[in-house]
């Protein structure tokens, strides 16, 4: 008889992050350098904005290759566009990753920020992307998040007008804290342990439009024990 057990999972781990911030481009990029001992990688690149009208991303590349996007918002108005999008990539080369974004107009103010997990399962990288946004004045950026134990749960967010601070939610671990732009826009990215249902928030010290973006990130399969049980009939 044989028995078999299933695969055992581990959470996806941090690895390392990267941040560029631009003025009067459309375009802007950053090295991030994957580390060594990383395997099943993933890259999560987060790209927020501010420019006079409506502008998009017409090329994301990581370490080379096209990003996959995830999922984006646009808390604000449309006179002044502000957006925040998150991309991902998976197989990436260990060592220094160029993340470029490329923009369909000049981004009066623009950040590229880049984050590495490990871990990661490389056929379904991500699970459901979840996002929020609050255009009547807000001082908090919260989001929940389907997601399962096992998982970790990575966002992004940015927030209009703010000027001096941006607080991670309780149980978070912040990533970045970028106030490069204060005054147009302030940036964070953390992740959290994934639950049945995980809420990714931050504060800002202005009430102000802000917007979130959150995903599961899946574990890869650490392998699996096979068992053998031998019943000898005499």
């Amino acid at each position: 008889m044989l028995l078999l057990t299933s695969p055992s999972f581990a959470a996806p781990t941090f690895d390392a992050t990267a941040t560029a911030t631009g003025v009067g481009v459309s375009t802007l990029s950053v090295n991030l350098t994957v580390g060594g001992g990383c395997t099943n990688p993933i890259v999560i690149a987060d790209i927020p904005w501010s420019m006079s009208g409506i502008g998009s991303i017409t090329a994301l590349t990581i370490g080379g290759s096209v990003g996959t996007f995830i999922n984006g918002v646009s808390p604000g108005s449309a006179a002044i566009d502000r957006r925040i999008e998150m991309w991902r990539r998976v197989g990436v080369s260990i060592g220094s990753n160029s993340v470029q974004a490329d923009m369909s107009a000049t981004a009066a103010y623009i950040s590229v920020s880049a984050r590495s997990y490990c871990g990661v399962d490389q056929a379904t990288p991500t699970g459901t992307s979840a996002t929020a946004d609050n255009n009547g004045n807000n001082a908090i950026a919260t989001v929940d998040v389907t997601s399962a134990s096992g998982e970790l749960v990575v966002d992004s967010v940015m927030t209009a007008g703010a000027t001096a601070a941006l607080t991670v939610g309780a149980g978070q671990t912040q990533r970045v804290n970028d106030a490069t732009h204060a005054g147009i826009f302030l940036f964070g990215s953390s992740d959290e342990a994934g639950a049945g249902t995980t809420t990714m928030s931050w504060t800002t010290d202005t009430d102000d439009y802000t917007g979130i973006v959150a995903v599961p990130l899946k574990p890869a399969a650490a392998g699996a024990t096979v068992r053998r049980k031998v019943i000898v009939i005499q």
